[in-house]
Formats: structure tokens, C-alpha cells, sequence
């Protein structure tokens, strides 16, 4: 029997650029999307679903501002989760949408954990007086600037924010 190893994740930023929407459910993707894309935790400011309703059936559009206010209409539908569901669909599906989810910086978690194994240039910036807080902090910033230059995308990059 052999021993499963422990998971060890890069600490090359590199390696966790990008968003793979694929298999995730349409309306959590939109919201992991908006997430990274917006680096806070997205809320009606950069995307809300607008349903139109009649008798029978439901039409949902999501709308995003924080994408320089496209909309993407999903089918009609019997009720409004379902609706929401398929407007979720459209948006996951479309090229632009996949183009930027493959240039997301990486999540500030991953970032932070990261520059907190940067030992020797953290103890330098504790030397120059800086906290051990500060310093990962002033290595986030740092590492998150060269993000752009690698080719990511974020809203405020791209000039919606």
C-alpha cells in the first residue's frame, strides 16, 4: 500500500495565473469570475441578473458593469433559478469572458502565501523596519504589479473600474 503524498501547491505566481471555468456550476463561475477580475468580493456593482416575466416563462439576463456593461441574454424558462442558470450559461461560453478567465491574477491568498515564503527579501524589508505583516504586504504589491506585465487581466486594468 503505498502513502499518499501531501499536495504541494508552486510558489511560482506564474503557475496560478488563470481561472479554468470548466465543470463549475454557471452562477458560481460568474461569481469566481467576477472575483478575481474585480480582486474583491464582486457584488451587484459588477454583475446582477435582470428577469423578465411573463404568464409562463422566464428570461434572465446578466448584466456586468464591471465588464463594460454587457449583457448576456439566456433562454426562456420556466422559472427564475433556472433562467438565471442559463443567462449564467451564455456568459461562461463566451470567447471574451474565456479569453480573461485565462489571464486572471492569481487569487490575494495565493499571492500572499507565496510572498510569505519569500524569506530573504521578507527579512530585508523587516530590516529596513518594516513588520513581518508589512513586509508580505509590501511583497503582495510588488508581485501583484509584475501581474500585469505577465499579461493578466483585471477590470481595473482593462479600464471598467
Amino acid at each position: 500500500m503505498s502513502k499518499k503524498r501531501p499536495r504541494t501547491e508552486s510558489s511560482y505566481v506564474e503557475d496560478h495565473i488563470g481561472l479554468n471555468l470548466a465543470g463549475v456550476a454557471p452562477k458560481s463561475a460568474v461569481q469566481q469570475f467576477f472575483d478575481r477580475y474585480t480582486g474583491r468580493r464582486a457584488d451587484n456593482t459588477a454583475f446582477y441578473f435582470m428577469n423578465k416575466r411573463n404568464q409562463q416563462s422566464v428570461i434572465a439576463t446578466l448584466i456586468t458593469p464591471a465588464l463594460g456593461d454587457r449583457h448576456f441574454s439566456g433562454q426562456q424558462c420556466s422559472d427564475k433559478k433556472t433562467a438565471e442558470q442559463s443567462a449564467a450559461t451564455v456568459f461562461v461560453e463566451d470567447v471574451e469572458v474565456l479569453e480573461i478567465a485565462a489571464c486572471l491574477p492569481p487569487p490575494l491568498a495565493t499571492i500572499r502565501r507565496i510572498a510569505d515564503g519569500y524569506h530573504s527579501r521578507k527579512q530585508k524589508l523587516v530590516a529596513k523596519g518594516l513588520s513581518p505583516k508589512e513586509a508580505v504586504e509590501q511583497l503582495v504589491l510588488e508581485i501583484y504589479e509584475t501581474l500585469r506585465d505577465k499579461g493578466c487581466r483585471t477590470a481595473l486594468w482593462d479600464g471598467h473600474l
